[in-house]
């Protein structure tokens, strides 16, 4: 397995100092060196080179002076040239956006980054669309450096097409020019950032370990790519499921088709895989939204905080778990060996996840405390003057949530019960019942049993108290709804499954967010996404 560790260090004369890993190259060989700027649309100009030769060791050095940076260029791609026959032929490359004036970086070469610089220069050169994302595709899509050269082209049409979907989604979501162009800044960034971690994949000669940094890398990437639409004021479940609609879009490609089995298995898998990830992690960054914008108190904090960095790390060790079938640099893994490691991976979200619940469950006092709280402010709504007790509430089923038709009860989560605060803050909160609706589709998947019982609303003052217990009501309706739908899905999913299923949990969030008034936009999807059930499909 040949590496390559570059290190850019940008300073006043801005060098260019590289080495490579024991044993990387050919020992005392010469080899060429080329520096190229690259354009959006995958132009690429060479603006130096240089020729060196490995030690003994296959360790290799050299440097480039005045490296241009973001000012002058977009991207900047680093290939090593060896000499064949008289012809200069490429063995590696890699791909970076240019770094910022002043910034230092860190870049790695090795088979995965060659193969995922080709894909990214296939996609840009179509002309159209927007680089950034179709520089993002091929770093999710690609996991191994044992491709092909015709799967490898193929994947960089797919990114380009995926990339155009993925654009096209959240356009229609309305998000608009100014959030693309933070998103693609902010992509960017995150880009610049990923190439540091590659660079410790390529230095090391043992495949497990730079396995495992190769899927540290990616397992950062998909999170630096939420956080950027978070900068940008995007929904990251919105990113999501702009993440399945290119799915699919690159599924139905013809070029999809034209892929070997092998690296069809591969795109597949990790795209499935990349959802889950994204999916867990979207929710984490919303919660974290939520925890903020309603003033969770210090005890609520640090217990999400812990949950939250567990949930990460178990999160992280599974997608490292999953790079491990592609440790080897010569072949791709088959079919079955990729569906074995998705079905693991799966598993060790689920537990993750279930962890996550378990460690955020309010305790009974937290929750008798709510009740009381509650209790008091529907007192002094009652016309009647009558009085009520948190036992009453209690008694109604409040405090209580059920995950699944038939299944057991539960406590409210801490981010619900931090939530459950706005009624109090917020008087003039109201919300519009979606119930009827909710439990229609429920009807229409044949679960009308076991389902918690609806309380008896009359009982209680028409207050914003009563709206949000209506709300969370409505929320969890809404969460048995993407269980029951995932329970009568055939296993494995598809990407139109995948679709299937995140178009009918986004439609329900929307209009149960279209119910609430008396609330702004920002504590209406905070509120929602607080009070929501975890889910994972």
């Amino acid at each position: 397995m040949k590496n390559l560790t570059t290190l850019l260090s940008l300073c006043l004369l801005f060098t260019v100092l590289t080495t490579t890993s024991v044993f990387a190259l050919t020992a005392n060989h010469p080899y060429t060196i080329q520096l190229n700027t690259v354009s959006e649309t995958g132009q690429a100009l060479m603006v130096d080179q240089t020729q060196t030769t490995t030690d003994a060791n296959g360790k290799l050095n050299f440097r480039f002076e005045n490296v241009p940076d973001s000012d002058g260029a977009s991207y900047l791609m680093v290939q090593i040239m060896d000499s064949v026959a008289g012809q200069l032929q490429m063995v590696r490359q890699t791909l970076v956006p240019a770094p910022t004036t002043g910034q230092q970086m860190q870049m790695g070469i090795n088979e995965i980054s060659h193969r995922q610089t080709q894909a990214a220069l296939q996609a840009m050169q179509s002309g159209t669309g927007n680089a950034a994302l179709k520089t993002m595709f091929p770093l999710i899509m690609i996991s191994t450096g044992a491709l092909s050269d015709s799967d490898t082209q193929n994947l960089g049409t797919m990114a380009e097409v995926g990339s155009n979907s993925f654009e096209n989604h959240l356009t229609q979501a309305n998000v608009g020019a100014t959030q693309m162009t933070t998103f693609n800044t902010e992509l960017m960034a995150a880009m610049r950032d990923l190439s540091a971690i590659y660079q410790l994949a390529v230095n090391t000669s043992n495949p497990q370990t730079s396995a495992r940094y190769q899927g540290q890398a990616t397992d950062g990437f998909m999170q630096a790519m939420l956080e950027a639409g978070v900068t940008a004021g995007i929904d990251p479940e919105l990113l999501t499921a702009a993440f399945d609609q290119a799915h699919l879009a690159m599924e139905n490609a013809s070029e999809a088709q034209a892929l070997s089995m092998a690296g069809y298995a591969m795109f597949n898998g990790g795209q499935m895989v990349g959802h889950q990830q994204l999916q867990g992690q979207a929710q984490m960054l919303n919660f974290a939204t939520a925890m903020g914008m309603f003033n969770a108190d210090a005890g609520q904090l640090q217990t999400f905080t812990e949950a939250r960095t567990a949930l990460h790390q178990a999160m992280l060790q599974a997608r490292q778990d999953y790079q491990q079938i592609f440790s080897d640099a010569a072949s791709l893994p088959d079919q079955a060996t990729i569906d074995q490691a998705q079905t693991a991976f799966t598993a060790a979200m689920q537990t993750a996840m279930d962890a996550f619940t378990a460690a955020t469950m309010a305790t009974n006092v937290q929750i008798d405390s709510m009740l009381v709280q509650m209790a008091i402010r529907m007192s002094g709504s009652m016309m009647s003057g009558g009085m009520m007790g948190g036992t009453d509430l209690m008694n109604m089923g409040f405090g209580q949530l059920q995950m699944v038709p038939g299944g057991a009860t539960q406590n409210w989560s801490i981010m619900m019960l931090a939530a459950g605060t706005v009624a109090e803050t917020n008087p003039q909160m109201d919300y519009a019942p979606l119930t009827s609706e909710l439990l229609l589709q429920l009807q229409q998947m044949q679960t009308t049993t076991n389902l918690p019982v609806e309380p008896d609303w009359s009982a209680l003052p028409n207050d914003a108290t009563l709206s949000l217990l209506q709300l969370q009501y409505d929320l969890m309706l809404a969460g048995m709804i993407d269980h029951q739908m995932l329970a009568n899905t055939s296993m494995p999913l598809t990407a139109q499954d995948q679709v299937l299923l995140n178009v009918t949990h986004m439609s329900n969030q929307t209009a149960i967010q279209q119910g609430i008034q008396g609330l702004s936009d920002a504590q209406v999807e905070a509120l929602v996404s607080a009070m929501a059930p975890l889910h994972m499909f």
